[in-house]
């Protein structure tokens, strides 16, 4: 299997490249001129080069980094209630990846589309998109969600022989991975909002004190696994990533409500310019 998805992903990559050549994006053979061992001048210039890049990469990759340990930590604490609870876990979290996917779309077009309108000043242009955004969000969130839910409780027999434990995913799935869903593709939108707007330092420090307090919560759900039934506790386990996700959202969103950041500024700006002056 790790062959075949090597192999897949190696030749995926090929085809887009030739498709990119075709195109006149990359200079034919001379594209791969860019992969030949570096030269000392090459060698020098590459913190210049490197430096918009890894500006994004490096709290991007922290934010994965923090992400993945609550999501290390929620498996553990799943696994405090027994095999049975750790099965349906797998078969719940799965179900949510697939779905979380469906939110990407809406961090990327924010990521795309709010550098330029705040390096702009912001302005009607600036407050629409993030309007646009929402209301994508809005209304794109409670129908994922609610096709996760049914692929979870429709769908789990096809993962699953055991009937006890296809029963356990089917109580966790509603209300439990529902709310999850929709929270995770209200939050991942602005958080590409404020990706887009480079507001870094607020994204790891909010995102770092969330997930501390993730794992403090889960740590209570671990030590009353044996006092509390399996689909509670797992219920609760999905429940401490939402709460963490709501937090985020709803701390970042009064932020930049309130004026505060760069995505806060720049809607402050927008106001101030396009209000009448003078009293007129």
């Amino acid at each position: 299997a790790a062959a075949a998805t090597t192999a897949a992903t190696a030749a995926g990559c090929l085809f887009m490249l030739r498709a990119l050549q075709k195109r006149a994006f990359i200079d034919g053979w001379g594209f791969w001129r860019d992969y030949a061992p570096p030269t000392p001048a090459r060698l020098r210039a590459a913190p210049r080069e490197l430096g918009p890049l890894l500006a994004y990469a490096g709290p991007l990759s922290a934010i994965v980094l923090a992400r993945l340990a609550g999501f290390t930590m929620m498996q553990s604490t799943a696994a405090k209630y027994g095999t049975r609870a750790l099965a349906a876990y797998q078969c719940l979290i799965n179900g949510f990846v697939l779905f979380a996917f469906f939110a990407e779309p809406l961090s990327q077009t924010g990521q795309t589309l709010v550098p330029p309108l705040v390096d702009d000043g912001g302005g009607p242009a600036l407050r629409g998109t993030l309007k646009n955004l929402a209301t994508l969000a809005a209304v794109i969130g409670p129908v994922v969600a609610a096709a996760c839910t049914a692929f979870l409780v429709l769908g789990a027999p096809a993962f699953v022989n055991d009937a006890a434990t296809i029963a356990l995913v089917r109580r966790v799935a509603f209300p439990a991975i529902f709310a999850t869903t929709l929270q995770l593709t209200l939050t991942t939108t602005l958080d590409g909002c404020l990706v887009g707007s480079r507001d870094f330092g607020w994204i790891m420090c909010v995102g770092s004190l969330t997930a501390v307090a993730q794992v403090s919560a889960l740590r209570s759900v671990a030590a009353r696994a044996g006092t509390l039934p399996a689909a509670t506790g797992l219920s609760l386990v999905f429940g401490t990533f939402v709460a963490r996700l709501a937090f985020y959202a709803a701390i970042s969103s009064t932020r930049v409500l309130a004026g505060g950041g760069p995505l806060g500024r720049a809607l402050r700006r927008g106001r101030e310019a396009s209000s009448p002056k003078g009293g007129s």
